[in-house]
């Protein structure tokens, strides 16, 4: 099961509201979009900024979970693969791998570009 792209990078937004009641908690807003993704004002961070002064703690804005377009030499089709197709494929190869190396899978290493 090979695949490319394997060093994953995300952008991420920290926003502070002026009154911060919490401020030693903090609460995460995750966006897809692969390596697409429009930062700065509008969309994603329209929503981190609300739920950051709604909630009066620190939101962040965390990009690119998972890291795509993936291309795996074992898929025929050659397909540039995104979100849900990644996801989808990657399962499907390692229902076939008679290892079933869960290692492999994608959702652990987006799980690890949260933290």
């Amino acid at each position: 099961m090979e695949h490319n792209n394997t060093i994953w990078t995300h952008q991420v937004l920290v926003v502070v509201p002026h009154i911060l009641t919490y401020p030693n908690v903090s609460a995460a807003y995750i966006t897809g979009h692969c390596n697409e993704g429009q930062f700065g004002p509008g969309g994603d961070l329209d929503q981190a900024d609300e739920m950051a002064h709604q909630s009066e703690m620190v939101g962040i804005v965390v990009y690119n979970i998972p890291n795509c377009h993936y291309y795996f030499p074992s898929d025929p089709a050659h397909k540039a693969r995104a979100e849900d197709r990644m996801i989808s494929w990657a399962w499907k190869s390692f229902m076939d791998d008679p290892t079933h190396d869960y290692e492999w899978l994608p959702r652990l290493p987006m799980t690890k570009g949260v933290f």
